[in-house]
């Protein structure tokens, strides 16, 4: 990894809010990968580092027998700062905490996808004042890292890994890849079937958290309907932060990722139709719309963020009958293709 910035030495630095920011991280996404080997027993052990780079990105390889998952430093700043500019404006999530402690605050000039050139051109970080919004902000910033690590150990654990790795020993896979090579469908599929599973255990997780009963931010109780739109909107925010970019034209044959908004569009109807099967009890009637107002309310975030008229040229791409067909060949690989067999040999499952 040393050509990607190498290991971030985030302990050096505990005793900081920063370093404790990282640490935690850490220890989630170790319990992930303990969660994932007592499922899959045949799972063998799978380490997890920071990369020093300020680009968001998550890494999933193998060397010599042994896994790994890395995680951009940038990751982590550049979500924080995006959630935390968000719960710090008065006009945004009004029913968390006391948004009259916050201010109607002007556009994050500058805001972009890397941690380290934001910090270069000047981009504050911004927290809330109340302490109950401050707390929301580190909650959805834990969804949509934990969703995207989930998403790297996905990779490993179905045997796109090993897959890949079997017919180019110096590849890995990254989410800031570029490959070009005639099978790139199946690349996307692959990408698909991570961003799925991910997304699904991370709906699993609810359950957990109903059970508690309670959290600092909804006094009153909680519901199905409010967890599973956090959970949507903070992923949605993870992809949107990359821009809307429109796709209708371009040669998406080329791509080893799926354009974004396809993925969007995908995890909203993973969530629609999976939601109520997964969680008859005791999240059932979960809102099949609530997918949808989270895409929503996250444009309309990032609307008030950045500055900018709403972006939804690429969502309504996605949604066309364009978009619908090409999430429906992507789902044909798996269905009527042997793609599913040729991973069986590099699974954990």
């Amino acid at each position: 990894m040393a050509s990607r910035g190498g290991r971030l030495s985030w302990e050096a630095h505990v005793t900081t809010s920063a370093g404790r920011g990282f640490q935690q991280v850490a220890e989630q996404a170790r319990t992930l990968i303990e969660s994932a080997r007592f499922i899959h027993p045949r799972l063998p052990p799978i380490y997890f580092e920071f990369i020093y780079n300020g680009a968001i990105d998550a890494v999933a390889f193998e060397r010599a027998g042994c896994y790994f998952d890395g995680l951009t430093s940038g990751t982590l700043v550049t979500l924080q700062m995006l959630f935390g500019r968000m719960l710090a404006d008065s006009r945004l999530f009004l029913q968390i905490g006391n948004p009259g402690a916050e201010s109607a605050l002007p556009p994050y000039c500058g805001f972009q996808p890397d941690a380290e050139k934001m910090f270069q051109a000047g981009v504050p970080l911004i927290r809330p004042k109340d302490k109950t919004r401050w707390a929301f902000t580190k909650y959805l910033l834990d969804q949509a890292i934990l969703f995207l690590v989930g998403h790297e150990i996905t990779h490993i654990v179905h045997g796109h890994v090993g897959f890949l790795t079997s017919r180019k020993d110096d590849r890995m896979y990254t989410e800031s890849a570029s490959i070009t090579e005639p099978d790139n469908i199946e690349l996307q599929a692959l990408e698909a079937d991570a961003d799925q599973r991910s997304f699904i255990s991370r709906l699993e997780s609810l359950r957990l958290t109903l059970s508690d009963g309670r959290l600092a931010w909804y006094p009153n109780g909680i519901n199905p309907e409010q967890l599973a739109f956090d959970l949507s909107f903070a992923v949605d925010a993870l992809f949107r932060l990359f821009g809307d970019q429109p796709f209708v034209g371009l040669d998406l044959s080329k791509r080893s990722h799926p354009p974004r908004p396809l993925r969007r569009l995908l995890l909203m109807l993973t969530g629609a139709m999976g939601a109520d099967g997964l969680f008859a009890e005791p999240l059932e009637g979960v809102s099949r719309t609530i997918f949808g107002e989270a895409a929503v309310a996250c444009e309309h975030a990032f609307s008030l963020v950045l500055g900018e008229e709403r972006a939804t040229t690429g969502m309504q791409e996605a949604a066309s009958i364009y978009g619908r067909e090409y999430v429906k060949w992507i789902s044909q690989i798996w269905n009527q293709g042997d793609l599913s067999k040729r991973l069986e040999p590099f699974a954990f499952i």
